[in-house]
């Protein structure tokens, strides 16, 4: 069912309700004020009742007949129920019980009673007390309350015409309301059918109104924002990607088809099989850091804590490079400040400091230091070395997936790295930062000892 139309049933119900209630209010509003007109002219006619009583002689009470008796009659009845007079010819009989002393000593008492002979419709009556002579006599005054009928009646009748018609007209305009309202969401349906992944900051159109849809349209149009950003980077990494398989893959394919070719002999096909296999093996690397990362954009780089003592992981570290860094004359010193032991993915952590150190003996200079220390409740590791440092303008952006300065461009290398490191360390609730000083480059990471995120290892 469209919403305009529920919204329509629901204004109908509301208005049907809001009606009924409005009704039995006029109703019951407009039958309190007619019986208390009634109660009013009752009240005077018993008055004079009363007068006449006390003017006549008690044997010789006479009421008179000027009264019209299908509209309204009077009554003078004695104690020990007698008719003593009547204006109406064919009431002959009391119609009022006097026997019963909680009609009238409680003082004026007014109610209704069914038809009487006579009488228009149902009879409303009023009886007061009486005395004169010393006797007690009670005086009935009555209406007709075939009037008040017909007016009440003619009340409800007016409710059952007039309420169906303004029901109708309320739906018609709860209908053109709802259809006002729902025309922004209708724009946005439509906008919404033909945005499509080809054609970039397309967003949905927002009403002027400052409500309920209009926040709904902008946070519809973040969440595209968030959905072309993370489009733009999937395709910017695939592209780089691609680029920087191109190059190993040709060099593969080149070295085995010189390896194949009939005029080689086996020393140089051994050549060409061996460079074949350095490549794969840095394709291998490649591929492995890809998904990492890949891993890492969907929220899935897993980390798994261990107890780990930072000593021993440093020293693990550095037996790794250890060949590498004398075949470069390089000293690799760890400069351990704490012996404690931390909560930390070891094998993560262990890959995001490899490649510190890499980087550090690829591009930097003189002694690598690594330092493991406790700081403010998190576990810091940093990366030193004496080279030239991070040139100023690449300082930013050295955390970017395939990101390499112009000087790193003529090494080995894919610009990989920094990004797993910055990966790791998030996935770790923890940062990555570069830190100035005066010579070298220093790269800090740190991580809170207490877990901040651990998601189930994959």
């Amino acid at each position: 069912m469209p919403i305009r139309l529920r919204l329509t049933i629901a204004f109908a119900f509301a208005t049907a309700a809001v009606l009924t209630l409005a009704g039995i209010f006029v109703y019951v509003s407009v039958s309190h004020k007619l019986n208390d007109s009634i109660d009013e002219t009752l009240m005077s006619r018993t008055d004079a009742l009363i007068a006449t009583v006390a003017d006549t002689p008690a044997s010789k009470i006479e009421l008179g007949t000027s009264e019209d008796p299908e509209d309204s009659f009077s009554q003078v009845i004695g104690t020990d129920g007698s008719l003593v007079d009547s204006t109406s010819p064919a009431l002959t009989e009391p119609v009022l019980d006097v026997s019963e002393p909680a009609t009238v000593e409680g003082g004026v008492t007014g109610f209704e009673i069914g038809e009487l002979p006579g009488v228009d419709g149902n009879a409303r009556l009023l009886a007061r007390p009486a005395d004169h002579g010393g006797k007690r006599f009670v005086v009935v005054a009555g209406a007709a309350t075939q009037d008040r009928d017909e007016t009440l009646s003619g009340l409800v009748k007016t409710f059952l015409i007039t309420a169906p018609l303004a029901l109708l007209l309320a739906g018609l305009a709860g209908y053109g309301l709802a259809t006002v309202a729902m025309r922004p969401v209708e724009r946005m349906r439509r906008q919404a059918g033909q945005i499509t992944l080809d054609r970039s900051g397309e967003r949905l159109p927002l009403p002027s109104s400052r409500d309920e849809i209009q926040r709904l349209g902008q946070t519809l149009n973040h969440m595209l924002d968030r959905i072309e950003d993370s489009l733009d980077r999937e395709r910017t990494f695939v592209a780089d990607a691609s680029h920087e398989l191109r190059t190993p893959l040709a060099i593969v394919r080149g070295e085995l088809e010189l390896g194949l070719r009939p005029d080689r002999d086996l020393a140089a096909a051994r050549a060409a099989m061996s460079s074949s296999q350095a490549e794969v093996i840095r394709l291998q690397s490649l591929t492995e850091d890809l998904l990492a990362l890949a891993r890492s954009d969907q929220g899935r780089l897993a980390i798994a804590r261990t107890t780990v003592s930072v000593p021993n992981l440093l020293e693990r570290i550095r037996s790794r490079f250890e060949p590498l860094a004398e075949d470069q004359g390089r000293p690799l010193t760890i400069a351990t400040k704490t012996h404690e032991e931390v909560s930390l993915d070891q094998p993560r952590i262990e890959m995001a400091i490899d490649n510190l150190v890499e980087n550090a003996l690829r591009h930097g200079e003189g002694e690598v230091i690594l330092t493991g220390q406790i700081e403010g409740g998190a576990v810091e590791f940093e990366v030193t070395d004496e080279g030239q440092g991070f040139p100023p303008d690449f300082a930013d952006q050295a955390f970017d997936r395939f990101s390499r300065a112009e000087s790193g461009r003529t090494t080995a290398g894919y610009g990989l790295g920094l990004a797993i490191v910055k990966a790791v360390a998030e996935a770790h609730g923890g940062t990555v930062t570069i830190e100035p000083g005066p010579s070298g480059a220093k790269v800090k990471l740190r991580i809170p000892r207490d877990p901040v995120r651990t998601l189930p290892h994959v």
